[in-house]
């Protein structure tokens, strides 16, 4: 049995990483005092943000979502008007999501309540995550 470490280990590259995933997941799902800052139909919303009409592959791939959920978070986010769906005018089976104004409003909230969160001393951490962040885009 592995005795356990204190605050003062230096933990690895790896066990650091392991630990951000856990953090990230606990604020994001509302497993803390707040209540589900980023829940799926906002990382939908995030990823519909950086492009115009987005495929839905691409959305399940980059979220690893599978296909039958994102088709149930599209159709609450169209009925609530946070996204649209258009049809490929060359091959009418092709569907592509945009993100609306309202969608990207409702996006801009939930990052700034995000930010309002975040206490000065975890601001300036960001550095650190944003290396760590690099890191990992590059494996």
């Amino acid at each position: 049995m592995q005795e356990y470490r204190g605050e003062n280990t230096i933990k690895s590259f790896a066990e650091q990483i392991v630990e951000l995933k856990i953090l990230a997941d606990r604020w994001c799902e509302g497993k803390n005092k707040t209540n589900g800052l980023f829940l799926a139909k906002y990382q939908v919303l995030y990823v519909l943000s950086e492009g115009d009409f987005v495929a839905p592959k691409i959305i399940i791939n980059k979220l690893g979502l599978a296909k039958s959920n994102l088709a149930i978070i599209a159709k609450e986010l169209i009925k609530d008007g946070l996204i649209e769906s258009k049809k490929d005018n060359q091959n009418r089976r092709e569907i592509y999501y945009c993100i609306t104004q309202k969608g990207r409003s409702e996006l801009t909230k939930k990052l700034e309540q995000i930010e309002d969160q975040a206490n000065n001393k975890q601001k300036k951490q960001i550095k650190t995550l944003e290396d760590a962040i690099k890191i990992l885009e590059d494996f």
